[in-house]
């Protein structure tokens, strides 16, 4: 699939010593930021107040790991500590088990950290605070209070010494590990936000700073942000005593492993990388690159060898660059392309490069040694200890891959891990609900689970692991039995049984990238469809855990617009379920598709990207999005065939389009005029409009067989809260970001947001007209002791009440491999019996409810 060239986006933010970046900027990002509601619109709420319920929970099974901040090890590289933006803690994971030995509650927002042989430094960016973590113990040794936003941590060689730089005071503050206390502050001390990623299809974004560095023998800091110099500050006052001005801006500096160097980086078209003397501050020698070459800024400082002689910098073109000072050029090495994070071996002999390709380069040959494929790397640490390094994507996944190169040149993948729990609920992409109304299965794209809400009690029923690929959809057959969910990674879909919550069938999806899925109206096939290098459609036939591929469809060039996260080529099944409309977005047209014989049977040409999809509830008219062309397309339905009316224009941008019964008009969004319009085909017109509040966007307009609309408005104030709009007339507050993948009972009775900042779901009852936001999380957490096990594992939790509960174990592939009723709710233990090798998540059920899950894993 080709894809429009704003997937993605990485914003490298060079700024002044004046520019100061809120991190509550980033559109998703759940900050916990007093916010000002002072300019809020006043807005009608419902009548009845007792009719409003808003409940708001934390997500997923605990603990949780949520945004990830930096990741470090421990000196002797025993512990990987990892930080946690939103879920406000530590985790740390013991290297040889892989397993979460602690985790620890820490200030608002943990960014950065340090960690040596004793403590870690961890810089809470909301609170304002250091915390102190002995090691030992895993214990909060101190809390010290910092200047505003304090954003990077540094540790002298010595380990006597943390550095805390600041970002909106433009500060440094000094603590003394010997006393735990604060030493010395350091002001004009230029930090600031420098590279800030993010991905479309979710609220997740990655942040870092510009850093500094720590004279070896701990007699002053060396600081290139300002863009004026690398200036030098004395640590016995914290004056600036000295600039280096032939290094005009280095936002990141190195110190070579002898600490006789300090390796500069200037980014840009017309970066150079300098040497300068450690000892007397001066510039030993300096590379410039070529200025078809751009220096990339990474997650990292530059790489450096033993002695300073040589650096490893990150280049465009798919390229990196080993510095060498001594001869002042460079080599260029293509086949790892250009890193995001690199970082020296504890020997300083290798080069740490980390990309789509995980690769060890040598310093002595310039050359790749080893090289490691498949899982995208944005940052990462390395021990100081052994050859051991961890890494990962948090953009993709809320966890660590751990690798080691006890071997340089044999670089072995171990295992990956979340930092949270096995099965969190992390960044919850869209949502169905089963045909009888009770169940609904939303879809976790980054944890990659599915949870199953009941929406009638209001509860969690169930979390499937999805065998650890990358999943967006689901589709619930008409019976409510089972749920079928595309494996993008995997070209698969796996049917779950939603009374059993097992995992009871994966099939191949037919081709590459498979991502949407529609269930046909009898419930006797699934339409999944890949968007990969060839696209087709994969016909599924549905019967269970007898399910399999049938056949695939050929078809045209599907698309995807990332605008509000990400908008498919659609497919639309007609309500006789005859026939099936395709958007073939990149070849401009529409292709109807017979159902009975599997194939494309008409074109429609349609310019200006076709996207989305509506057919009315009498199957006579459909509606196409236009969305480079600013409009709508009209089709008339009859007799197998489809016939373009006209294509009327609408406000720019249009994204969701959905039919109302009530009205028998088609709803289309226009993102960028902010506003709904209301299309009559059978007039050949759009109405008045209904155009969102000011600092509003509506991203979808949803209805129910007798209509009842629902308007979904997101925010586009930081201060302000994001909505649901009922019928017009009635505002309810939603809890975070909403996305505008959501469903209606075909009933009537609920209707299902999601929330993929927060990993939330909200449920609107059209019952008793109220709102009730779920967590994906229960309400009970067990510590399962030892782990791994070996004969018997025991179960505790000061949360369970009750008698007697049931005890489910799944193995990895989501088949149940145990069930064990009657146990003591709150401390019972499981003998190990005749259970093989391996990882399995456990369920605990009270009286049928679910109350608990997690992780087992038996040696």
């Amino acid at each position: 699939m080709r894809l429009p060239t704003t997937i993605l986006a990485s914003l490298l933010l060079f700024a002044g010593s004046t520019a100061q970046i809120p991190l509550d900027q980033a559109e998703g990002d759940p900050f916990s930021f007093e916010t000002d509601r002072s300019h809020a619109p006043v807005l009608p709420k419902v009548a009845d107040q007792s009719r409003l319920e808003l409940q708001s929970l934390a997500a997923g099974d605990q603990p949780e790991g949520d945004y990830l901040g930096e990741v470090a090890f421990s000196g002797d590289g025993k512990w990987v500590l990892a930080t946690n933006r939103t879920t406000d803690n530590l985790t740390v994971f013991d290297w040889n088990t892989k397993a979460i030995v602690a985790d620890i509650p820490l200030g608002q927002q943990p960014v950065a950290l340090a960690a040596g042989d004793q403590y870690a430094v961890v810089a809470c960016y909301s609170s304002d605070e250091a915390y102190i973590v002995d090691l030992s113990d895993f214990s909060v040794a101190a809390v010290i209070p910092t200047a505003s936003q304090p954003a990077t941590v540094r540790l002298s060689r010595d380990q006597q010494l943390a550095f805390v730089g600041c970002d909106e005071a433009d500060l440094c503050e000094v603590i003394d590990l010997s006393t735990l206390t604060k030493s010395l502050s350091i002001p004009d001390f230029p930090v600031y936000l420098y590279k800030f990623s993010f991905i479309t299809n979710g609220p997740r974004n990655s942040v870092y700073w510009s850093g500094f560095a720590v004279a070896p023998d701990n007699s002053y800091l060396a600081n290139g942000a300002g863009g004026e110099g690398i200036v030098f500050y004395d640590l016995s006052d914290g004056q600036a005593f000295d600039t280096l001005l032939a290094v005009a801006d280095s936002p990141q500096l190195a110190v070579s492993g002898d600490g006789s160097k300090l390796i500069a980086v200037e980014y840009g078209s017309a970066g150079t990388v300098s040497q300068i003397d450690a000892a007397d501050r001066s510039l030993l020698a300096q590379v410039a690159l070529p200025a078809n070459l751009s220096i990339f800024s990474t997650y990292s400082e530059p790489a450096t060898n033993f002695d300073g002689s040589k650096a490893y910098v990150s280049l465009s073109g798919n390229q990196s660059a080993m510095v060498r000072f001594n001869t002042a050029d460079y080599s260029l090495l293509a086949s790892a392309g250009s890193p995001n994070w690199v970082a020296p071996s504890p020997d300083y002999q290798y080069v740490v490069h980390g990309g789509y390709y995980l690769s060890i380069v040598d310093f002595a040959t310039e050359t790749i040694v080893s090289q490691n494929a498949g899982r995208p790397i944005a940052w990462g640490a390395v021990s100081a200890a052994q050859n051991r390094l961890v890494a990962s994507d948090p953009l993709r996944y809320e966890g660590y891959h751990f690798y080691n190169y006890v071997n340089p040149n044999s670089l072995s993948y171990e295992t990956s891990k979340p930092t949270g729990s096995e099965l969190e609920a992390d960044n919850t992409y869209s949502v169905a609900i089963a045909p009888d109304g009770k169940t609904a299965v939303a879809i976790n794209s980054l944890s990659q689970t599915a949870s199953v809400v009941d929406l009638e009690q209001g509860e969690l029923k169930g979390i499937v692991p999805l065998q650890n690929s990358e999943a967006y959809f689901a589709a619930i057959t008409p019976d409510s039995r089972y749920a079928l969910v595309p494996l993008r990674t995997n070209n698969q879909v796996a049917v779950i049984d939603l009374q059993t919550f097992e995992l009871v069938q994966v099939t191949s999806s037919g081709g590459s990238n498979p991502d949407l899925i529609r269930m046909h109206p009898d419930g006797t096939r699934a339409y999944v469809l890949n968007a990969g290098s060839s696209d087709v459609i994969g016909v599924i036939a549905v019967d269970g855990a007898n399910s399999f591929l049938q056949q695939v469809i050929d078809v045209g060039n599907m698309g995807v617009s990332w605008t509000n996260f990400g908008l498919r080529s659609d497919l639309a099944i007609h309500p006789g379920g005859e026939l099936a409309l395709l958007a073939a977005s990149f070849d401009d047209e529409l292709q109807v598709i017979s159902l009975e014989s599997n194939t494309v049977v008409q074109t429609v040409d349609l310019p200006g990207f076709p996207l989305q999809i509506a057919i009315s509830d009498d199957g006579f008219w459909a509606v196409v999005t236009l969305k480079n062309a600013a409009a709508i397309a009209l089709l008339a339905i009859g007799n197998g065939t489809v016939t373009l009316e006209d294509t009327f224009p609408t406000g720019a941008n249009p994204t969701r389009v959905s039919y109302d019964p009530a009205t028998a008009r088609f709803a289309v969004c226009s993102n960028d005029e902010r506003r709904i319009e209301y299309f009559d085909p059978n007039e050949l017109q759009f109405g008045t409009p209904s155009d969102a509040p000011d600092d509003y966007t509506p991203l979808a307009a949803v209805y129910g067989p007798a209509g009842g609309e629902l308007q979904l408005l997101r925010s586009d104030n930081a201060d302000l809260p994001h909505y649901l709009l009922f019928e017009g007339a009635a505002y309810f507050e939603l809890p975070a970001l909403p996305i505008h993948y959501s469903d209606r009972s075909t009933d009537g009775r609920y209707a299902v947001f999601c929330h993929p900042g927060s990993d939330q779901i909200s449920v609107f009852s059209f019952v008793i007209e109220h709102l009730q936001t779920l967590s994906l999380q229960l309400p009970w957490t067990y510590t399962v002791s030892p782990m791994p096990f070996a004969e018997r594992v025991h179960f505790y939790s000061p949360d369970a009440s009750g008698d007697q509960v049931d005890l489910i174990l799944y193995d990895r592939s989501g088949k149940r491999v145990l069930k064990q009723d009657g146990l003591p709710a709150g401390n019972f233990s499981l003998p190990r019996a005749q259970l093989p090798a391996g990882s399995y998540f456990y369920q605990i059920h009270l009286h049928g409810r679910l109350m608990a899950v997690g992780q087992l894993i038996a040696q």
